[in-house]
């Protein structure tokens, strides 16, 4: 049995139990057994990781249970549940968690901090996860970046990205400077922040109102992008990093051309901003489309996909420097990789904006929806079930 597991605690929340069955069934279409839980049914023992509770399957009813361990638990987080308190259930499972020293007494995880922990504990029992345990800080923007530096300092090539400071708060009017002084504008966003939110775009003489708690990124906001139709446009990429048999990194396709809501104006933010929630926060509907689609003229096509291939190749490098402290492990990971897009003098060039470790995957888009689930079915399930780890 695949059993998905979302951070949310009531699986029955609509946008929950859609992208559950979406996800859920793109599986099934192989044959797998697919079910669901929630984090706080997982139980984790000394030497193996139990599900408390019925797993629901897709017609909402409790599906008959097996004395056999998962074949695999992955994580299909949801937005749901991020500011709720914890109800009962969750309590109980997070002091599971603190006697077992999973959880620091006085730490206060979030939801999805404790399941990657008991999908890190389900790794270490041969479950195979898509939890990315230590390579889980190339999902933070002030992680990838400090990542991306040290592995420089180590000798691998550098990953093309926008000049790029992590900075506490109140910190941040100093790099926004930087910026300004050579008439640059930048992007201020919350080192851990998540679907386009609180993001601000700042040309010359424009500074950030007050001064803002935690970690945050100030970013070079690069010109010359692709444009499709006036607006600007930049990729949604997925990779495939597997640990199964040490650290292994593909170029998984499909390749999604993202595209801002407004017509492309330099230095205006919803003109700038690509990323789905943002637009549809000003209400925009998704505007996701495969590359093939949206790039008419083959040769561009081409050289984005070789600069992209490039770009992938220079990462690879990058995480293979860590793959000794990762070692080998029941991990398949995809990532959704955002990347940048350059034309200047007739040349593409591309660029590393951030690396999502639990990427969104469906975006109601049919077209862009179906190869997404192809790309699941072709290439990353075979992996998933030929691990051999599983007893």
């Amino acid at each position: 049995m695949i059993v998905l597991v979302d951070s949310d605690p009531d699986l029955n929340r609509p946008t929950v139990r859609s992208h559950l069955r979406q996800f859920g069934s793109t599986l099934a279409r192989r044959g797998q057994n697919v079910g669901f839980v929630a984090w706080h049914q997982l139980d984790v023992l000394p030497e193996r990781v139990s599900i408390r509770g019925p797993v629901v399957g897709f017609d909402g009813g409790a599906m008959e249970r097996t004395a056999h361990p998962p074949r695999a638990l992955l994580i299909h987080p949801t937005s749901g549940g991020r500011n709720r308190a914890f109800t009962d259930s969750e309590r109980r499972a997070l002091g599971r968690l603190r006697a077992l020293g999973l959880v620091r007494q006085r730490e206060r995880p979030t939801r999805l901090a404790c399941l990657a922990r008991i999908l890190a504990a389900a790794a270490r029992c041969g479950i195979v996860v898509n939890a990315p345990g230590l390579l889980g800080r190339w999902g933070r923007k002030d992680g990838l970046e400090m990542a991306l530096r040290e592995a420089v300092r180590e000798g691998a090539p550098r990953v093309p990205r926008p000049e790029t400071y992590v900075v506490p708060g109140a910190q941040v009017w100093v790099a926004v400077s930087s910026f300004h002084r050579r008439g640059k504008t930048c992007l201020v966003k919350p080192a851990n922040g998540t679907r386009g939110e609180r993001i601000c775009v700042l040309s010359p003489g424009q500074m950030m109102p007050g001064t803002k708690a935690g970690t945050w990124i100030v970013q070079e906001l690069l010109e010359r992008p692709l444009l499709v139709d006036g607006h600007k446009a930049d990729l949604r990429a997925f990779l495939c990093v597997d640990l199964t048999r040490g650290l292994d990194v593909r170029l998984l396709p499909p390749v999604l051309v993202r595209v801002a809501g407004y017509p492309y104006e330099k230095g205006s933010g919803p003109a700038e901003i690509t990323n789905t929630a943002f637009r549809a926060r000003h209400g925009f509907s998704p505007a996701t489309s495969l590359l093939n689609d949206a790039i008419a003229d083959p040769r561009l096509k081409a050289e984005i996909l070789s600069s992209l291939e490039s770009l992938v190749d220079n990462l690879s490098e990058s995480l293979q420097l860590f793959s000794a402290s990762v070692g080998r492990s029941p991990q398949v990971l995809v990532w959704g990789i955002d990347v940048f897009v350059g034309r200047s003098d007739g040349m593409v060039s591309t660029q590393i904006l951030e690396i999502n470790v639990y990427p969104r995957l469906f975006r109601g888009v049919l077209s862009a929806d179906e190869a997404v689930s192809s790309m699941w079915l072709d290439e990353v399930l075979p992996r998933i079930i030929n691990v051999g780890y599983a007893q």
